[in-house]
């Protein structure tokens, strides 16, 4: 941080390059293990506005014959529309750290460090959420509540770990109906399926049935999330960024039919997607359970690969197990939020993470920093940061591969 930066924060004067660039960047680029496959997507900057419009090829190569050559039919290409969607972190500070910088511009610097580091831990969970996503930003289903005082413990029937995390706002839908109470994750029993609920704002016990929702992710209309992998690769009808799903716009899906992950299906999928397509993949994803019963019965045909992590600035490499098809070598990511019963092979050229900018901080009426008045005795200041993006899926040079066992 430069040696100004509180006094420009404080005075309101003017902004740092620290504020407007350095800081967006660490939290848009860092790399974090765990995190793998979002890091590895591209990232691309698009122009300014609310609205992305790209042209994606549909059809198949044209005829060749002297009457057909140059007919529109021959060479069609659709127009995709799709919203960039807000996305927001706070961060905290309290009277003390700010004073501090008066005096120690390096302790605020090294406040600062950690509070970008746990932002982007928090930042990356919930996008990596979006990205395994549904674009329906539900968490989980209540099966069972005890409630003692504003404390509410749930049980999740459809439990997804990766989805549930401890600190999260979220709020509670029973059927259609909002209700007009936010709560925060405050404890998680994976081995149970349960999340402990506490009322921060308003009043509501929630009841069986009733759905959570991360904060603000519930609309009767409109999709608050990324559209996500889940969504691209299972859907067989309706619209895809507004193109309506058919051959040439669509996943290839074949079902397992209940059996045993095997090289057999894995080659079935991989063959028949690129005979269908003409395309290649260039990561096979699974989850924990799955990469088990794969190591457990095809140890001797894997190998060890490295994973390029093309979204992040430092284009680092991550060891991996490698699938060996087709005289290639697939590198093979693993990762919890892949449901049970799935294997998904994916072409990450044809992705992209689409945004406005790195993100920026919101300046507000106290600079940089805005005031949230006295918590628990204490001054409380804010960062806010901001970026608007959307994960676009080409999704015809993706497959999955699904229905496989689970033991």
């Amino acid at each position: 941080m430069a040696a100004d930066d509180f006094r420009i924060i404080a005075s309101n004067t003017r902004l740092s390059d620290n504020l407007k660039r350095v800081y967006p960047a660490d939290l848009d680029n860092v790399y974090m293990p765990g995190f793998d496959l979002l890091n590895s997507i591209p990232k691309k900057i698009v122009a300014e506005g609310d609205s992305i419009r790209k042209g994606v090829k549909l059809s198949a190569i044209g005829g060749f014959s002297a009457g057909t050559i140059g007919e529109s039919s021959d060479y069609k290409r659709a127009q995709t529309n799709y919203n960039l969607k807000n996305f927001f972190q706070k961060i905290l500070l309290d009277y003390n750290t700010v004073k501090r910088s008066d005096s120690s511009v390096e302790a605020f610097q090294n406040f600062m460090k950690e509070a970008i580091s746990d932002a982007r831990l928090d930042v990356l969970a919930n996008q990596n959420r979006m990205l395994f996503g549904n674009a329906d930003s539900l968490l989980g289903t209540i099966s069972a509540v005890s409630t003692v005082g504003s404390v509410h413990t749930c049980t999740i029937s459809d439990y997804n770990r990766t989805k549930l995390i401890k600190g999260s706002i979220v709020e509670v839908v029973t059927g259609t109906t909002e209700r007009d109470v936010t709560f925060k994750i405050t404890q998680i029993d994976h081995e149970n399926s349960k999340a402990e609920l506490t009322a921060i704002s308003g009043a509501y016990t929630p009841v069986v049935n009733d759905v959570i929702y991360i904060q603000n992710g519930y609309h009767a209309t409109t999709v608050n999330d990324w559209v996500g992998l889940k969504k691209a690769l299972s859907a067989t009808s309706g619209t895809l960024y507004g193109v309506t799903v058919q051959d040439g716009w669509g996943s290839y899906n074949l079902s397992a039919a209940s059996a045993r992950i095997s090289m057999s299906l894995l080659r079935q999928c991989f063959y028949e997607h690129k005979a269908k397509e003409h395309t290649n993949v260039d990561v096979v994803v699974m989850g924990p359970l799955q990469m088990r019963l794969l190591e457990d019965q095809l140890e001797a045909q894997l190998t060890d690969t490295v994973l390029d992590l093309q979204g992040v600035s430092s284009k680092a490499g991550r060891p991996v197990r490698g699938l060996k098809i087709g005289g290639e070598v697939i590198p093979i990511l693993v990762d919890d939020a892949m449901p049970n019963n799935e294997v998904w092979f994916l072409n990450r050229s044809k992705m992209a993470l689409e945004r406005q900018s790195e993100g920026e901080f919101i300046p507000g009426t106290e600079g940089m920093l805005h005031y949230q008045g006295i918590n628990s005795g204490r001054h409380e200041y804010a960062m806010l940061w901001a970026q608007r993006s959307e994960l676009f899926i080409d999704p015809r040079h993706q497959a999955r591969l699904h229905t496989l066992a689970t033991s």
